[in-house]
């Protein structure tokens, strides 16, 4: 019997396809006003700060709380929120009764399922109120089967977007912020969660799984849609938590030479002031 020959596939060793980047659905939305506040998040110091500092000390959190998202069937790029709602601290509390890293009202957290009373207050566990958060964002998308509209409603409550809805019906959430149809504070919301994403995921696939181009993201653009050239992309990279922690020693350094340098100075003694021959002695 003649062994059969092998066919040429087996022959050559399947060549192994390059990795993918994950399609993340937030950080590839478009729109001017969050390349306007890409462009604040990486050149205005405040922001920049702000949002570097909040995603070190979400650092140990972030792992998990994209795992709660997923299970709750919303993208975990939504992990990001507590950036902008309370930089990441737990025991962030509000102006108006919010609290927690997610910053809760007791009203809203209870209805997802939080415990909310005198003895407990559920808003302060990392993961219960990931979790409620995860089912309130995913109770919002079914509601208005848009993130933006969702996350506006996140921030100023379903009743209010609502409300600008009817006196607009169909309208997207950009239409509303051009017609001032939403509080100031929720028009800057969204877009400045959506330009955090950006830079912190820094997605590069934004080819849907449907096979659907959302927007050509060859790198970092600027909010006149130039891309900028590779140096220009190195300059403005997001810094890694290591670079943020060497910032603050930094800082802290300078703070303490310039103090011990301004007691130095005072505790010296003043030069006697030089009388001229020609100026009468006070």
């Amino acid at each position: 019997m003649v062994p059969e020959e092998p066919s040429p596939e087996s022959d050559v060793p399947m060549a192994e396809a390059p990795p993918v980047e994950p399609y993340s659905e937030l950080a590839c939305l478009a729109h001017p006003l969050i390349d306007a506040w890409e462009d604040r998040l990486r050149r205005e110091r405040k922001f920049f700060l702000a949002t570097a500092h909040g995603v070190a000390r979400g650092a140990p959190y972030l792992e998990r709380f994209r795992e709660i998202l997923v299970e709750e069937g919303v993208p975990p790029s939504l992990a990001l929120l507590p950036v902008i709602e309370s930089g990441f601290r737990v025991r962030a509390r509000g102006p108006v009764g919010s609290v927690g890293l997610w910053q809760f009202q007791a009203p809203t957290a209870r209805r997802f399922g939080l415990v909310v009373n005198r003895h407990r207050d559920d808003r302060l566990n990392p993961e219960l109120a990931a979790r409620a958060a995860a089912r309130y964002l995913a109770f919002l998308y079914d509601r208005y089967d848009d993130w933006p509209l969702a996350l506006a409603a996140y921030n100023c409550g379903e009743g209010r977007v609502d409300r600008a809805l009817r006196r607009r019906p169909g309208a997207t959430f950009w239409d509303l912020a051009e017609h001032r149809g939403l509080p100031r504070i929720s028009r800057a919301y969204v877009p400045r969660f959506l330009a955090v994403v950006r830079v912190v995921e820094d997605a590069k696939n934004c080819d849907r799984p449907d096979g659907q181009a959302v927007m050509a993201r060859q790198g970092v653009r600027t909010s006149s849609g130039r891309a900028l050239s590779p140096t220009a992309q190195r300059s403005r990279a997001w810094p890694a938590n290591s670079d943020i922690t060497k910032d603050r020693s930094e800082a802290k350094r300078g703070r303490a030479g310039s103090s011990s340098k301004a007691k130095r100075s005072s505790s010296r003694p003043s030069p006697k002031r030089q009388v001229s021959s020609s100026e009468p002695p006070t």
